[in-house]
């Protein structure tokens, strides 16, 4: 999780500016997920049934915002590589 943390700012190092957009939100969002969810294994381990749904409840919506954020990537990747016209 501190990577996302570390990315933004080389990015913000490097360029002097944060491009604020749906994929930037969008993981900062997932990373906020991710720390939720880590922080339930106690409770499942004492056997609260109600964490262990909401633990893979998170998991399955960050898996899917992960898998929008690959397209979204790529499309960005896309643009970076593209030479001005």
């Amino acid at each position: 999780m501190l990577g996302t943390f570390g990315g933004l700012a080389v990015t913000y190092l490097n360029n002097g500016k944060l491009c604020v957009g749906p994929h930037l939100l969008v993981g900062i969002a997932m990373t906020s997920l991710l720390a939720v969810a880590a922080a339930l294994p106690p409770a499942m381990q004492a056997g609260n049934l109600i964490a262990r749904k909401i633990h893979v409840g998170l998991n399955m919506s960050v898996v899917t915002l992960f898998l929008w954020q690959a397209l979204t990537g790529m499309q960005i990747v896309q643009k970076l590589l593209t030479p001005p016209a």
